[in-house]
């Protein structure tokens, strides 16, 4: 039997909408983190990451950071599926005094590069652990025959469990390791994003950092929201439009956020600049509005009618994580 072989049955046992879940494994990050793993071509190991300047965002939580070995810190890594619980935990911007006090994760923007899983497997080098290895209790295996026995009917297990089956937990955090990291390239396939606006903001981050690498990474970065691999907690934009003369951003729906029943407020500043077709800018504003973490909707702002100019520079932070950035063609709109 070969690795292709064993993720086959995997599929067939599980239910429709997670049956793509075998074909990758996956890789999330912060959207910020994006463009220095494409720019190295690799998906490098915390170690690696962390001195070449490539992990712009740390989005790990310190405790369980600091209870991890050095030696595991030479690993880049991979989970066998999305929504584990450190991803719970983390995904989606939630302000300080609400985010688990031990854990205490953010991942403000999240995307997940996934990578195609035989040929992850075949890659020399590549191990795996079950429950991963994070702290100090884990087994490294590597090899076909290894591979056959996981436990996958715990690793892609969702839903509920009962007391008896505590330990999936630790076996939703299994993952595919190799010393130093994996390279992007002939691995990736996609790289999958919660919504609309975030798609934008990182096409946005990546034609401007280089043309040569947008149009190689344009087509694989996808906005699909029927595939279930983002919990969609925490308070997130899911949209930017215009709608004459009003910039408006959606958020995600507020019953969906982590402890959306606590009173607490976060600061939104819309930063816009209007610039002319040769990139010199016509005029810069912005506003701050504080809103409820349990109750908000969207933002607006009134952009200026009495312009000349060609693109829309706008900038959404949330406190001070940057959320949304993208340039908005004015050209194309029904203002002029």
């Amino acid at each position: 039997m070969e690795y292709a072989d064993i993720l086959k049955v995997q599929k067939q046992r599980m239910r429709g909408e997670l049956k793509w879940w075998p074909d990758f494994f996956y890789h999330f990050t912060d959207v910020h983190n994006a463009i220095g793993i494409l720019q190295s071509g690799w998906i490098l190991s915390r170690e690696r990451a962390a001195g070449t300047g490539a992990m712009v965002k740390d989005n790990a939580s310190r405790a369980v950071i600091n209870a991890t070995n050095a030696e595991n810190k030479r690993y880049g890594r991979l989970f066998f599926r999305p929504l584990t619980p450190t991803q719970y935990h983390s995904e989606g911007y939630k302000p300080l005094t609400i985010r688990d006090e031990q854990i205490n994760a953010n991942c403000p923007v999240p995307i997940f590069l996934c990578l195609d899983a035989v040929r992850t497997l075949m890659y020399p080098g590549t191990q795996f652990a079950e429950k991963g290895i994070a702290g100090e209790r884990h087994q490294i295996q590597q090899g076909v025959e290894a591979f056959s026995n996981l436990n996958f009917e715990k690793i892609y297990h969702e839903g509920p469990y009962g007391p008896e089956d505590r330990d999936i937990k630790d076996y939703r955090h299994s993952e595919v390791i190799r010393l130093d990291g994996f390279p992007v390239e002939p691995l990736l396939r996609c790289i999958l994003c919660r919504t609309a606006a975030e798609k934008e903001t990182l096409l946005y981050m990546i034609r401007s950092y280089s043309m040569r690498m947008y149009n190689s990474y344009k087509d694989r970065i996808l906005y699909r929201p029927k595939l279930k691999c983002f919990n969609n907690n925490g308070v997130f934009i899911k949209s930017v439009f215009m709608d004459r003369g009003l910039l408006k951003a959606e958020f995600n729906d507020p019953e969906q956020r982590y402890h959306n029943y606590q009173q607490v407020y976060f600061n939104v500043t819309i930063a816009l600049s209007y610039v002319r077709q040769d990139g010199s800018i016509v005029w810069f504003e912005d506003g701050s509005v504080s809103c409820n973490y349990s109750f908000a909707r969207s933002v607006e702002m009134w952009t200026r009618q009495d312009l000349q100019y060609d693109l829309l520079r706008v900038n959404i932070l949330f406190d001070q994580e940057l959320m949304y950035q993208n340039e908005l063609d004015m050209r194309e709109t029904e203002l002029f």
